[in-house]
């Protein structure tokens, strides 16, 4: 019997609370804040979904550099391997070595001469590039020239009108 008075009460306060707090928020604003918790709601769980997603993208590309990683490590152990054997067979002395040593020269020489042919392609654009930077420079030049020049035609016929008009004025007022 206590007990279920207890509970009687507890309801009873709860009901007073709720018809309290009721009371002090309209029911509008409470509308929005439960549409806005809501939305935050439906936000956080895209996030998360979204950082999950970001989890397991990063956990592949970490994958993919750690096998290009052993890739490249395994290429320059296997390069380091061949570069010794070349120096072995070169250290014999035989025509297949001298033929090889030769081979390599050739090799180094094309390789010289590709880069060297890239780089005077590249000079030849940039020196075309600045020729045409020049020309316009240039053109800007005589376009100021003429600009300077029909001011100075100009100045130099307002300064005869006006000495004229001067001498004009000068004749009739004397």
């Amino acid at each position: 019997a206590d007990l279920s008075n207890r509970l009687h009460e507890s309801q009873t306060k709860e009901e007073d609370m709720r018809a309290v707090l009721a009371a002090c928020v309209p029911v509008q604003t409470h509308t929005e804040a439960t549409q806005k918790i809501a939305a935050l709601e439906k936000t956080i769980i895209a996030l998360e979904s979204e950082r999950s997603q970001l989890k397991d993208s990063l956990k592949v590309a970490m994958r993919q550099t750690d096998n290009y990683a052993q890739i490249s490590a395994s290429h320059t152990e296997e390069l380091n391997l061949l570069r010794k054997q070349v120096a072995e067979m070169e250290s014999v002395d035989s025509d297949k070595s001298l033929v090889g040593r030769l081979y390599r020269q050739i090799l180094t020489l094309q390789l010289s001469e590709a880069e060297t042919a890239k780089k005077y392609a590249q000079l030849k654009e940039d020196n075309l590039e600045l020729a045409a930077k020049l020309l316009r420079a240039e053109q800007q030049v005589d376009r100021v020239r003429d600009e300077m020049q029909r001011a100075r035609t100009e100045a130099k016929s307002r300064s005869r009108y006006l000495r004229r008009n001067l001498q004009s004025l000068r004749i009739q007022f004397a």
